[in-house]
């Protein structure tokens, strides 16, 4: 038995997040992996706890706001149960099974290759964020994971950083799904297209519809 919970999060009203977790669930069985229903812009307003700020100059969008609930929930899971959770995106395939491990010695373990698609929370350290979130106005997840994690110390951070681990780049663990066929359901600066051009090594590419005959019946947490 897992000494942690794998959580994956997704749309259920976006077929676009519904194809992508059928898809990357595939690569995470022997996980017991659940499914939590994302945190959208129109069950925004039925959420509290938290207070946004700005970035740059601008209002976060609703988008940005629910995108942080449902990490933050989850979050709040780990504090209560006093359980790790291994978070993943709907995106995230498991390349790699043997090096999912949760590190009790941890803060928290970054296994895909861009940010928060697969993230183990050690729930000593979701109690510290959910504590920040109390009293700090809040902008995007990995910003707050990295400035609690005291990642931004650079002159101090080798001393004085929590400990943490990091998989970043082409050798990580978990890889991001995208099939360029039905895009994202996050908008970027740039077109999928450009991305794919720019960070092929960094993606899975497949053609979900060709290789995913119908969906899988999903679990709910």
């Amino acid at each position: 038995m897992s000494n942690f919970k794998t959580i994956m999060i997704r749309m259920k009203d976006s077929e676009v997040s519904r194809e992508y977790a059928s898809y990357c669930a595939e690569s995470w069985q022997g996980f017991n992996l659940k499914f939590f229903d994302a945190i959208t812009p129109e069950t925004l307003p039925q959420q509290s706890g938290l207070t946004f700020g700005k970035r740059g100059d601008r209002d976060l969008t609703d988008t940005e706001k629910a995108c942080f609930y449902s990490q933050y929930i989850l979050w709040k899971k780990a504090a209560v149960e006093n359980m790790p959770i291994l978070v993943l995106e709907h995106d995230a395939w498991l390349e790699n099974p043997a090096a999912i491990a949760y590190n009790p010695h941890l803060h928290v373990q970054f296994f895909g290759q861009h940010a928060m698609e697969a993230v183990m929370i050690n729930p000593i350290f979701a109690k510290r964020l959910i504590k920040v979130c109390e009293r700090t106005a809040v902008t995007g997840p990995m910003t707050l994971v990295d400035t609690v994690l005291g990642f931004f110390n650079k002159r101090t951070q080798s001393r004085d950083a929590l400990p943490h681990a990091r998989f970043m780049g082409k050798y990580a663990p978990v890889r991001t799904v995208i099939d360029p066929t039905i895009g994202t359901t996050v908008q970027h600066d740039k077109s999928t297209a450009e991305r794919l051009y720019a960070e092929k090594e960094l993606f899975k590419v497949v053609k979900i519809e060709e290789e995913l005959g119908k969906y899988r019946v999903v679990r709910k947490i």
